[in-house]
Parts: C-alpha cells; structure tokens; sequence
C-alpha cells in the first residue's frame, strides 16, 4: 500500500472508544464540548466513526476536501488513529487520478 501502509482501524466502537479518550485527555473539558455541539467537523467525525468500514486516508479522500474533512484527517493524525502522510503529495496524486 503507498503512503507507508494505511493502518486502519476497524470497528467503529474501538475508533469511537479511542478518540474519545484522546478528546476527554483535554485539560479543559469546555472546549471540546463547545466544539462537538457545534463544528461541522466534529458532526463529520461522528458519521466517520458510525460508519462500517475502515477508518484509513482512502475514506477520509473519498469525501469532499472542505475544512472539515482536512480538520478531521489532522485530527485523527495527530491522536495516533491515522498514520502520517505528505498532504501535498496525496492531493496531487488525487488530482491525477480522479
């Protein structure tokens, strides 16, 4: 697989228990609160994480590459539930492609 091997992750409960302990590890809980009553992001991160299938970078480039889609792709990169890639790349081998 490009992109060093997409590790996914596969039952959307496993995703859903992980994330939710790398969003309850905030300091202040107000924010993260805030944010997942009103972020279109955070709406999109709960489809994602309900949805049968596997959570990999394929998904996330199969949606629409608004703000929310590259908020959640950051997000979910840096909690450890998506490896890292070189964006830039990704988006033009997209562009080729599709």
């Amino acid at each position: 697989m490009p992109h060093g091997g997409r590790r996914a992750v596969r039952a959307g409960r496993r995703r859903g228990i992980r994330l939710a302990d790398v969003l309850s590890d905030a300091p202040n809980p107000y924010p993260v609160l805030a944010w997942l009553r009103r972020s279109p992001a955070a709406r999109l991160l709960g489809h994602l994480v309900t949805a049968p299938g596997e959570l990999d970078h394929a998904a996330l480039d199969a949606l629409p590459q608004g703000h929310a889609t590259t908020y959640v792709r950051s997000l979910l990169t840096t909690a450890g539930l998506l490896p890292p890639r070189d964006e830039n790349l990704a988006l033009l081998s997209n562009w080729t492609v599709g």
